[in-house]
């Protein structure tokens, strides 16, 4: 082997090579001497595809991943926020058309508009495009409110009107486009259905390499090969980029091209290319075992993962550390990763909207219980914080045969959810259970919590028996009646008029029983509340602040950037709607609910309603109250 590095001319002249003779399959020959690096002669010799039937057969197309994936499920359509369909044509809020902003473009595309639960054109009216890049790149990946979640989702696939772009000087160098960062940010939170939907709808005209790496990658890492491998033949020869390059030749070893890999394998040692984890999985593709023994969690890329399953061996188990969300339906699909893992990265994506609750129910049914451990579920569960007594706690609800052991068994849940901060979760995962329940006066002391079940998931036919039944008992005993008082204003944040009467008294009698019964939270618990119902328009008499006054309450140490906060206020004031709903996402990162400071919990619920989103705004409120334990 050469003992200096290959020169820049030697690059160039190299990469040439490979593409061309790459492509015609025509095998130089490189006295190279990496054996430890390239594929074993034995390999090299004895073709064999790694499919299970037949040799993956890919083409060059100019545009492999303009056409979206007829097998991939539909994209579901988020719930409508009651707007018409907006014409383009037609004048903004503020006078200012949204020609103004420039047409809707390739790079402005999108998959939902305000009849299929997106946002209007107008969405970024007013907003400069270097405001609307910094926003969409500092959008959190993993929102803990799922309210948060789906703005920001309707967001991204939103087809709106932006700012032209300013050609880049020679200095600033080139302009990425807001479609690109649109789609990392989809891709980042774990979206791959959004970030594959937007780009099957982007003209060739803006089919930029950027976007079509991001197809290859999410191709690879949804284990649609034949696209992905599509994608590489098209781009190998017009970029110098060295992921095409490995990228070929990983979809040559697919097509039991073995010649074609061997000189691939050579070219790239030539180049001085360094990555070790696509050298170690391409030995462990021609056959070499224990290749990947050494590869960790946090260095893999979607090319890795798609190479991991081609040569059979499981990804490396990251232990009770999280995957990024890009990666969390990968691992949760591998056959190598502990049940108990398994657990957490299913209740992550559930969290996220990765995965459905349908799958987090899966896979808590596919825990192996014995009978013994069944009976003694609840004190286990109680003391195990963990995914797994969840998961021991939903199985003992299920193997219960009678409305009342059901019953008992989810109030315990909802009990242990509560405390954990994960009522959310717990309602999404508990809810069919509620639904499948007779409601009867024997179960008056579950109605409360099967209510807010039903509440939290935005089922209001189901919960307003279990509301009546809650009202109507309320006043038979002690517990019942607290019962009433603790779910009136939250039902009331849930649903309005819709599944609760406004009632001055109910208020003050939660004040009362709040203070007597927890007077070293009954201030910031009732801060929180008379912010949120203000912040929707509820009648909230000026005297029930007067009582808060010289009541001692938290400090707000965690208290955002005033910086963000102002910038909000002037949205909302301004009826900049994906400015807002960006600052709010922003507000709010990925901590828990319950702690950000009532200031901006109220501004955002407030912000949202007064944008014409209430039923947004009033899913907020409900998140934070029960995050906030009210």
């Amino acid at each position: 082997m050469r003992s200096c590095r290959a020169s820049g001319a030697d690059r160039f002249r190299a990469t040439a090579i490979l593409r061309v003779l790459m492509g015609l399959g025509f095998l130089a020959a490189f006295s190279l001497t990496a054996p430890s690096l390239v594929l074993s002669p034995a390999s090299a010799q004895t073709p064999r595809s790694l499919l299970p039937t037949k040799p993956l057969e890919f083409k060059v197309s100019p545009e492999p991943d303009s056409q979206p994936n007829p097998t991939r499920e539909p994209l579901a359509a988020p719930a409508t926020i009651g707007s018409e369909p907006v014409d383009p044509a037609k004048k903004g809020k503020s006078g200012i058309s949204v020609d103004s902003l420039g047409a809707l473009t390739g790079e402005t595309v999108g998959v939902l508009d305000a009849s299929s639960g997106g946002f209007d054109a107008d969405l970024w009216r007013d907003t400069p495009r270097a405001v609307i890049n910094t926003l969409i790149r500092l959008l959190p990946e993993a929102p803990a409110s799922r309210s948060i979640l789906d703005l920001r989702r309707r967001l991204l696939l939103s087809r709106a009107a932006v700012p032209p772009a300013v050609p880049a000087s020679s200095e600033s160098g080139t302009t990425e486009s807001l479609l690109l960062h649109r789609v990392r940010a989809l891709f980042r939170s774990g979206d791959l259905d959004g970030a594959s939907s937007l780009l099957a709808v982007v003209p060739s005209t803006h089919r930029e390499e950027a976007l079509s790496r991001m197809a290859a990658d999410i191709a690879f890492l949804r284990n649609d090969t034949l696209r992905a491998c599509e994608s590489v033949a098209a781009w190998v020869d017009r970029s110098s980029d060295r992921y095409w390059q490995k990228a070929l030749v990983f979809c040559e070893a697919l097509n039991g091209a073995w010649e074609k890999v061997d000189f691939g394998m050579r070219l790239l040692i030539e180049l001085d290319e360094n990555d070790e984890v696509f050298f170690t999985l391409m030995r462990a593709i021609g056959g070499e075992a224990g290749a990947t023994d050494r590869m960790r969690a946090r260095d893999l890329r979607p090319l890795d993962v798609a190479m991991a399953r081609a040569a059979r061996v499981g990804l490396p188990d990251p232990g009770p550390e999280i995957p990024p969300q890009w990666l969390l339906r990968a691992f949760m699909n591998d056959a190598g990763i502990a049940p108990a893992n398994r657990f957490a990265m299913v209740e992550q994506a559930e969290m996220a909207g990765i995965a459905g609750t349908s799958e987090l129910i899966a896979v808590y049914e596919s825990m192996q219980v014995s009978p013994e451990l069944l009976e003694s579920a609840a004190s286990v569960a109680a003391a195990d914080p963990s995914p797994t007594g969840r998961a021991l706690l939903f199985r003992a609800t299920m193997a219960q045969t009678s409305n009342l052991g059901r019953a008992q068994a989810t109030k315990q849940a909802a009990e242990v959810a509560r405390e954990r901060r994960m009522s959310g979760q717990m309602a999404r995962v508990y809810a069919p259970v509620a639904r499948e329940l007779a409601i009867s006066s024997q179960l008056a002391w579950f109605a409360a919590d099967s209510a807010l079940l039903l509440l939290a998931v935005n089922d209001f036919e189901a919960a307003r028996p279990w509301l009546g039944l809650a009202e109507r008992e309320a006043s038979f005993s002690p517990e019942l009646g607290a019962a009433w008082r603790r779910l009136w204003p939250l039902a009331r944040l849930a649903g309005g008029d819709a599944v609760a009467e406004w009632r001055a008294d109910h208020l003050q009698a939660w004040w009362d029983w709040t203070r007597e019964n927890d007077p070293a939270a009954a201030t910031a618990k009732a801060t929180v509340l008379f912010g949120l119902l203000e912040a929707l328009d509820e009648p909230v008499p000026a005297t029930a602040w007067r009582g808060l006054i010289g009541q001692s309450s938290p400090t707000d140490a965690s208290a955002p950037k005033y910086a963000i906060t102002r910038a909000l206020s002037e949205a909302i004031s301004n009826a900049r709607i994906g400015e807002a709903i960006s600052l709010i996402a922003i507000a709010f990162g990925t901590g828990p609910l319950g702690n950000l400071p009532t200031s901006i919990q109220v501004d955002a619920v407030r912000g949202l309603y007064s944008l014409g989103l209430e039923a947004e705004a009033r899913r907020l409120a409900l998140e934070i109250a029960m995050a906030s334990g009210l």
